[in-house]
């Protein structure tokens, strides 16, 4: 059962463990120089190119997405989110625990 619950979970572990490992340890949001993201002026989020920057799920999808605005961020984070839920699921069958 903590494996299905791990696997539903496995976007906000990831997400954590990227952004503790890239700043090397835990730090006050306050004393990071070097945002992960930068707001543009039509509003929309741009991943930072600093390679000295946090990695964060967030900055990842706007890599590999382009730039994007709240709601598509939303839509984006969703879609992994409802990924990792299936995939949860299959290994619930797979292991026949009954849900």
């Amino acid at each position: 059962m903590e494996f299905i619950a791990l696997v539903a979970l496995m976007p906000q572990i990831l997400n954590a463990f990227y952004i503790v490992s890239s700043i090397k340890g835990f730090v006050e949001h306050r004393k990071i120089k070097n945002k992960p993201t930068i707001i543009l002026p039509d509003y929309k989020m741009k991943a930072s190119r600093d390679p000295n920057a946090p990695i964060t799920l967030t900055r990842l999808i706007l890599l590999f997405g382009g730039d994007a605005n709240e709601r598509e961020l939303i839509k984006a984070f969703t879609y992994v989110q409802l990924f990792s839920a299936i995939l949860a699921i299959i290994s619930a069958f797979l292991l026949k625990i009954k849900i």
